[in-house]
């Protein structure tokens, strides 16, 4: 294994694995994404941006069943490609962009049976939409009428978690809308990522500040708070599969691993 090089030397921006782990999509601030595959570290192909006025994708995810890609960019869109024949599927647009201004899709997230896909938006929405028709179903506002950054479902897909650019986390129905709950980051800091653990009982969000918190999805409780030793900003954390173990990178290089226990 080896270093995978951006074709244009420009910043990627996220990088996600198919299902199956034998294919790595990466996006770039040019616009680009890119397929490679995983075992012999090479490009399989480039899904151009159908936009020629967006400067980057900000955010990727592959379905469930590893068939489609998802990526959303800085000027409000989503777009679905069909991942065997690289064809661009669908393109769903923030309804609040003009196509011109928008704050981006920061992040994208597909419901654990792939029917709908959440796309959080910089404007303070959080978009769900039928993958198979590209229709738009839902529209659920940030209670804070602040950016979204982060989205993820849970498990068993009933539950969408959103994290804000000023420490709000909140907790939404996925079935009828409602929201259920908000948990409010102690250190008011922009929440850059959501993660379900994989028996869907525990959410963990990390900060800007630093701080990793581990909540209970079903009372909001706060259970545990993890601060990065680097004393940085966390960008990404993850539950391994088995739940046993958490990992969050943050902005000093560094990837650090808790037992959850």
């Amino acid at each position: 294994m080896g270093a995978l090089t951006d074709p244009y030397g420009v910043s990627v921006f996220t990088v996600a694995f198919s299902p199956n782990g034998r294919m790595l999509a990466a996006s770039d601030e040019a616009g680009n994404t890119y397929l490679r595959d995983v075992a012999a570290s090479h490009q399989i192909a480039q899904l151009d941006n159908p936009d020629p006025g967006s400067a980057s994708v900000l955010s990727a995810a592959f379905s469930p069943d590893g068939r489609t890609l998802a990526a959303g960019d800085n000027q409000g869109s989503s777009y679905l490609w069909n991942v065997a024949t690289r064809h661009l599927i669908a393109t769903l647009n923030d309804p609040q962009s003009d196509g011109v201004n928008s704050d981006g899709v920061n992040s994208v997230a597909f419901s654990p049976h792939g029917r709908t896909l959440a796309a959080g938006d910089g404007n303070g929405s959080i978009y769900l939409w039928d993958v198979a028709t590209g229709h738009l179903i839902t529209s659920l506002a940030d209670p804070g009428s602040v950016g979204v950054v982060s989205v993820a479902f849970s498990p068993h897909g009933r539950t969408l978690a959103a994290g804000d650019h000023q420490g709000g986390t909140y907790l939404w129905e996925v079935a009828t809308g409602h929201l259920i709950t908000s948990l409010a980051d102690p250190g008011s800091a922009s929440v850059n990522s959501v993660a379900f653990s994989p028996d869907g009982r525990t959410l963990a969000t990390s900060g800007a500040d630093g701080g990793i918190l581990l909540w209970d999805v079903a009372t909001g409780r706060l259970v545990a708070t993890h601060t990065d030793p680097g004393t940085r900003g966390v960008y990404s954390v993850a539950f391994s599969p088995d739940g046993r173990m958490l990992a969050a990178a943050d902005t000093n290089g560094s990837i650090y691993l808790w037992h959850v226990r």
